[in-house]
């Protein structure tokens, strides 16, 4: 979302954090996809995954639309949407795939 997104105050905590490169965050996405499919499997790994992108882009959408970029708060509202998301994501998949 740093990389996306610019900061919506010219100070403030969001901008204080610093803006990765582009290399970085593709990096970063690279190895928790990946840690997700070991750790998870092919099938819940990747629900797990498409769910954090696109809780992710709707938090920064809205943040976009509302307040034209992102702050510290918008990060970490961010991180709770996809947490939830995932962990909502997995139980639902591994259940389907240990249901007995």
């Amino acid at each position: 979302m740093m990389v996306v997104l610019k900061p919506a105050r010219r100070g403030g905590l969001g901008k204080g954090a610093g803006i990765p490169s582009r290399d970085d965050a593709v990096i970063a996405l690279i190895i928790g996809v990946l840690i997700a499919l070991l750790v998870l499997g092919l099938g819940p790994g990747l629900v797990a995954a498409v769910l954090a992108v696109l809780g992710a882009a709707a938090v920064g959408w809205l943040a976009q639309r509302q307040i034209s970029g992102f702050t510290g708060d918008v990060l970490g509202a961010a991180q709770q949407v996809v947490e939830a998301l995932v962990l909502a994501g997995m139980a639902v998949a591994l259940r389907t795939v240990f249901y007995v």
